[in-house]
């Protein structure tokens, strides 16, 4: 069955893989987010680097069903509007903040550290995440690993566990299903 995510931007809202637009209305209504009149719950990950090329357009495409195996129901290429939706979820407990000193050193043409997260990084935005559900706002992941761009991104696979060895926001997404389940578009 192939998956239905949703894309926000600023300017336009649309639905990708197999859909018409027209036939879904995103919508909020006091601090809540809503798919056709029915409520949702957007979780995302935010891949500002996703429309950076063709090629980098294409696959976020082919990874979108094994996102949304995950849970993930929302893919952000720009800024979504707050406080309802946190579209730059990073880990609180980075060294030196997450997009500051532990992901970026001069002269600042890209990213550090991209994709690796210490065990206490990952749990601090695990927790991060379903605090924001369990208050009832969505939470989009951003990361070094999605947004980096080349020669080392940039990355629409989700890539592994965040270590050394096998960078990637993979830990996130089954974090994501163990809280959500998969997202099944009704």
């Amino acid at each position: 069955m192939k998956s239905k995510l949703l894309i926000i931007s600023i300017l336009i809202i649309g639905i990708i893989q197999n859909l018409v637009a027209s036939d879904f209305i995103f919508s909020v209504k006091g601090n809540k987010t809503y798919l056709n009149e029915k409520e949702i719950l957007v979780a995302g990950l935010r891949c500002s680097n996703a429309l950076y090329s063709q090629k980098s357009t294409k696959e976020l495409i082919k990874h979108l069903d094994e996102y949304a195996s995950y849970g993930v129901n929302t893919a952000e290429m720009v800024r979504a509007a707050k406080p309802y939706i946190e579209s730059e979820g990073t880990p609180k407990n980075a060294p030196g903040e997450y997009w500051g000193k532990y992901s970026k050193a001069p002269p600042l043409e890209n990213y550090i550290n991209i994709g690796i997260y210490t065990e206490e990084m990952k749990a601090n935005q695990i927790e991060s995440t379903k605090m924001h559900f369990e208050n009832g706002w969505g939470y989009m992941c951003a990361s070094t690993w999605l947004q980096c761009v080349d020669p080392h991104g940039p990355n629409s696979n989700p890539g592994g566990d965040g270590s050394d060895d096998n960078p990637g926001i993979r830990w996130w997404l089954e974090a994501l299903k163990e809280i959500q389940g998969e997202y099944v578009a009704e």
